[in-house]
Formats: structure tokens, C-alpha cells, sequence
């Protein structure tokens, strides 16, 4: 049997890379050449937009406040591995007071000038917190607290048990794997591309967007920026140099001009402030300005308008290649090339889109505001929904998004209707993949 399963193993490879050769053969040495230099100097430029427009924070801080009980520990966080549990202290009724329950433990320190050395850590749950702090286990990899306030100068360590206290990227990168894994088994090189682009995608949200916003450029054009590189570097990458790409760009850019357009004159009918801490949400930005750093004046209407640009940008680069790749086929296997039938067959097209698309967007939406929604139901009164201008940007992000990728497939299809339709059908086109 696991004979049989190596043979088909090996048959399936072989199989595969003759094909590949095969459909190289067909693409053309010329063909070929030209795609790799393209793909090359996209990196390249890509790369070099990153490194030349990328900035640093104003403000870095090592040290996090831990809240335990009802007071604070101001330390710094350190990765740690529990190696026994020590002591659980149960106090008496008498006895309580902050905790009902203390746990002693020690930990090895995994980084830092102390790696290697054993140290006691503090762990205190009372009838509250123990419902959502979890309580330390026996050789758990954690993050614990130094702190040090103590008078004879010893630094004391404390747990919390809280979301600081572990490390959330072991699941993270396994899902990431997964994804490479499945984007190479199914869609082989250009799974790769596409991995490649979502990688320059991230890196120029974490290193140029960013930094950018909290060094204080201005939001509204640079948002515009990094949404033509995403765009062009996405497409060159998974499509090429091409009619398809072309008529793909433009009718994207399209939709996400028509979108910040839209967003602009919906923020102002809202009356958007963007400033969202008096309605029980932790706003991070507002402490950015208020706690950390005075320096750092982040415009909260700027940064609403770029996370609606941002959150609409990913649906309407779906919609505009893939009706300008449907579109493509529909124009080489038809005799009829009017302008009229293309535009028809991509409202055609754009219809089948429209219905999943747009659910798609609206519950994305409301998958990540969730938190939030429960929090008013459990906590405000039903009128609350209609004052929340948190609720009302949410609400009109969602539909921007909606409405700029209901207005991409008209648009693209009326630009694919002129690049892809000459006078001479026959005419020798750039190469498509």
C-alpha cells in the first residue's frame, strides 16, 4: 500500500512538471523572459518605495500597565516559562480583602539580561477577574510583569493571566502556513505571486501607512498612495503587464476615487468627529493624544476616512479582475466585439457579483464591530444605537464599501468595452498568461 501511495506521489510530480514544461514551451522563451523581468523590477520598486517612504514612531515604550484587581502594576512585560507551581491560596472569608485566590509560582526568563534565571511570580484572581483571567498552568510559556517598587531594590514579578500575558502568534503563524501551504498546492506559481504581493501589501500598511499617520502626513493622500501601490503591485504581480491588468487598475482606482469621494461627503453629513471615548470605547488613538505623547496629533476624521478606504479597497480589487478577466474571455471566443455587448456582458456578469459581494462586505463589517454591538445591547438603551457615532461610521463604512463596489462593475466594464475592443480584432495582442 505505501508502495502504491509513493508511485502515485511520483507520477503526480512528474506529471506535473511535464505539463509546466509543456506550458512553458507554449508561452514562449520571449514571453517568459519578459514576465520574469517584470516581476523582478516590481519587486524591486516595490521594495524601494517601502524602504524610502518608511518611518518610525515618535513614541516606543517597553513598559504596560497590568491591571490586577483593583490597582495597576506598572512594569515591563517578559517571556517566561513556568517551570512548578509552588503554592494556591485559598483566604478565608475573614482574610479577603483584593483576592480570593494567590497563587505562587516560578518561571524560568526565556529573553532578555536575565534569561536563564528563576524567579517567584505573584498570581491574584478574585471571584470577578477569574472568570476571564486565566489562572497559570505548569510548563506554559508566559509573559510576566517586572516591577520594580520594591524598597530593598529587588524587582517583584506578577502574572495577571489577562490577553497581555500570552503569546497569540503560535496559532497566527500556523494559520499563515496553512494558507501558503493551500495557496501553493491549488494555485502553484501564481499562489506564489499572490503571497508575495499580500506580504509587500503588509509590509506597506506596517511600515509606510502606519508610521506615516502617527508622524502626522497627511492622511487623505497618503491613504491614496499606498492604495495605487497595493493596487498596481497586486495586479502587475498576479496578472502581468497586460490589457487585463490595465482594464483591472483603472476600473479599481475608479471605484475607490468614486468611494473616497463618497466617504468625504458622508463623513460630513454624519457630523464624524472620530472621537469615540465617551461612548465606553477604548480608543486608542485618543490615547495616543491625551496620555502618551503630546507630540503625536493624529486627525481622528482622517483616520476614519483611511480605514473606509482601506476596508473598501480589498472588494473592489476583487470585483474589477475579476469581471476584466471574465470580460477578456467573453471578448476573444465572441465574433461580436460592439462596445454595447461588452458593456452588457459585464453588467451581466456584474450581477451574479453584486448579490454574494456586497453580503460579504456588510457582514465583514459587522463581524468586526461585534464586540461592540453586544457591549450596547448589554449595557445602553435601544436609543443609543441612533446618538453612537461610533455605531453610524461603522454603519456608513459598510455601505461606502457597498456602494464603491456596485458602482466598480459598470465602470470597469465600460473601460474593458474600450481597451479590449479595436478596429482590428485580429490585431497581435500583448500576451496574457
Amino acid at each position: 500500500m505505501q508502495t502504491d501511495n509513493k508511485k502515485s506521489l511520483k507520477e503526480y510530480f512528474h506529471n506535473y512538471f511535464k505539463t509546466k514544461k509543456e506550458e512553458i514551451r507554449n508561452y514562449g522563451k520571449a514571453n517568459l523572459i519578459k514576465r520574469l523581468i517584470t516581476i523582478g523590477v516590481t519587486l524591486v520598486l516595490a521594495v524601494l518605495f517601502i524602504v524610502i517612504f518608511g518611518k518610525t514612531t515618535y513614541y516606543k515604550n517597553e513598559y504596560t500597565i497590568i491591571m490586577n484587581e483593583t490597582y495597576g502594576i506598572y512594569g515591563k512585560l517578559i517571556k517566561a516559562k513556568v517551570t512548578s507551581i509552588d503554592d494556591i491560596y485559598y483566604p478565608s472569608e475573614d482574610e479577603r480583602l483584593d483576592y480570593t485566590i494567590r497563587i505562587t509560582f516560578t518561571a524560568e526568563i526565556l529573553k532578555g539580561d536575565k534569561k536563564g534565571q528563576s524567579v517567584e511570580v505573584m498570581q491574584y484572581l478574585n471571584d470577578y477577574t477569574s472568570h476571564f483571567y486565566k489562572q497559570v498552568k505548569d510548563g506554559k510559556r508566559i509573559y510576566i510583569v517586572e516591577e520594580n517598587t520594591a524598597e530593598n531594590g529587588e524587582p517583584t514579578y506578577y502574572f495577571a493571566g489577562d490577553s497581555l500575558s500570552y503569546n497569540h502568534w503560535g496559532g497566527i503563524i500556523a494559520l499563515v502556513s496553512i494558507l501558503i501551504i493551500l495557496l501553493l498546492i491549488i494555485s502553484k506559481s501564481k499562489g506564489l505571486l499572490t503571497i508575495i504581493s499580500l506580504a509587500l501589501t503588509a509590509l506597506v500598511i506596517v511600515f509606510v501607512l502606519l508610521p506615516s499617520i502617527i508622524n502626522g502626513i497627511n492622511i487623505y493622500l497618503l491613504v491614496l498612495i499606498c492604495a495605487i501601490y497595493v493596487i498596481a503591485v497586486t495586479f502587475i504581480l498576479v496578472v502581468g503587464i497586460n490589457k487585463k491588468c490595465l482594464c483591472a487598475s483603472l476600473g479599481c482606482f475608479s471605484g475607490l476615487l468614486l468611494s473616497g469621494l463618497l466617504a468625504l461627503i458622508t463623513l460630513r453629513i454624519i457630523n464624524a468627529t472620530g472621537y469615540y471615548y465617551q461612548e465606553g470605547v477604548e480608543d486608542v488613538v485618543m490615547l495616543f493624544q491625551t496620555s502618551y505623547n503630546a507630540d503625536i496629533i493624529i486627525d481622528l476624521k482622517g483616520l476614519v476616512f483611511a480605514s473606509t478606504i482601506i476596508g473598501a479597497l480589498g472588494a473592489v480589487m476583487d470585483v474589477s479582475l475579476s469581471l476584466s478577466s471574465a470580460l477578456k474571455e467573453v471578448y476573444d471566443n465572441s465574433k461580436e466585439t460592439s462596445l454595447i455587448n461588452t458593456i452588457k456582458s459585464g453588467f451581466t456578469i456584474g450581477k451574479d457579483m453584486i448579490g454574494t459581494m456586497v453580503n460579504t462586505l456588510i457582514l465583514a463589517y459587522v463581524a468586526s464591530d461585534l464586540t461592540f454591538i453586544l457591549w450596547i445591547m448589554e449595557h445602553r438603551s435601544n436609543g443609543f444605537i441612533f446618538q453612537s457615532e461610533y455605531i453610524a461610521v461603522a454603519i456608513a463604512q459598510a455601505l461606502v464599501g457597498a456602494i464603491a463596489m456596485v458602482l466598480t462593475i459598470p465602470l470597469t466594464s465600460i473601460i474593458c468595452a474600450f481597451v479590449y475592443n479595436k478596429k482590428n480584432k485580429n490585431k497581435e495582442l500583448l500576451e496574457e498568461e
